[in-house]
């Protein structure tokens, strides 16, 4: 997505949720989803919507790595139930930038 003002690239970014709830049955699911733009100064631009009721919102980052650490935040919360933590694509590739909940001793990916 371009504009002639702002030049601003579109790229969809998606949070992944893994749910196990029986020992038979495991779930894999878009659980949150966004437009990150940025900007020609380099500024990350998120817009997401996060509740039916609520107004869309933009959020401002420094890089890729700020935003992760935002999202998994929020969204890495299995409260001790049985499940994984959640990762972040951007498009079809694992975000860069991403990295597991710094705040959590649990890692999606190893």
């Amino acid at each position: 997505m371009r504009s002639k003002k702002s030049r601003a690239e579109g790229w969809r970014s998606d949070p992944f949720f893994h749910d196990k709830p029986t020992e038979e049955e495991s779930l894999l699911f878009v659980g949150h989803v966004g437009v990150l733009l940025t900007a020609e100064d380099g500024t990350l631009h998120f817009v997401e919507k996060v509740a039916f009721q609520e107004p869309y919102r933009m959020l401002r980052f420094a890089d890729r790595t700020a935003l992760s650490d935002c999202l998994m935040g929020k969204y890495d919360t299995s409260w001790g139930q049985d499940m994984e933590s959640p990762f972040i694509m951007e498009n079809d590739k694992l975000m860069d930038g991403w990295r597991p909940n710094p705040d959590s001793g649990s890692s999606a990916l190893g």
